[in-house]
């Protein structure tokens, strides 16, 4: 599957729209600030793949974030959302659930598919859904 993945999500990828980002971020829990800080930025997303593992690098103006792993296996999220994920593939979507650590907040669904040529990013949070929409570099 992780070729499969590689021929599709492959690649670099820069977002030129959003959708509904800040009701989302609103919902994740995310202050005012940071909310207006986030939309300014315009992410880069890197998707690569190595024998079964999945790598996604995304950097945001100063700040890079790396997360790496295997489908349908547990592992460790850092990014948006602090906690234990689980990522599955099915159906030419990529999807990835998070749990946060922290009780306060919400689970989290990002899930990435093809449309037309372009990378739709759904994210899912408390029935707040978000989008951001990338074209391949």
């Amino acid at each position: 599957m992780a070729a499969e993945i590689q021929t599709l999500f492959g690649g670099e990828w820069k977002e030129y729209k959003h959708e509904n980002l800040e009701k989302f971020l609103e919902t994740m829990g995310m202050n005012v600030i940071k909310r207006k800080a986030a939309m300014q930025m315009t992410p880069a997303m890197t998707i690569t793949t190595e024998g079964d593992t999945i790598k996604v690098t995304l950097k945001m103006g100063p700040k890079t974030e790396n997360v790496s792993f295997d489908l349908n296996k547990e592992f460790d999220s850092k990014g948006m959302v602090e906690g234990k994920a689980t990522a599955t593939f099915s159906d030419g979507k990529l999807t990835v659930n998070t749990t946060p650590k922290d009780d306060k907040k919400k689970p989290v669904t990002i899930s990435r598919i093809l449309v037309n040529g372009e990378m739709v990013q759904t994210m899912v949070c408390d029935g707040v859904e978000g989008k951001r929409i990338f074209k391949k570099c």
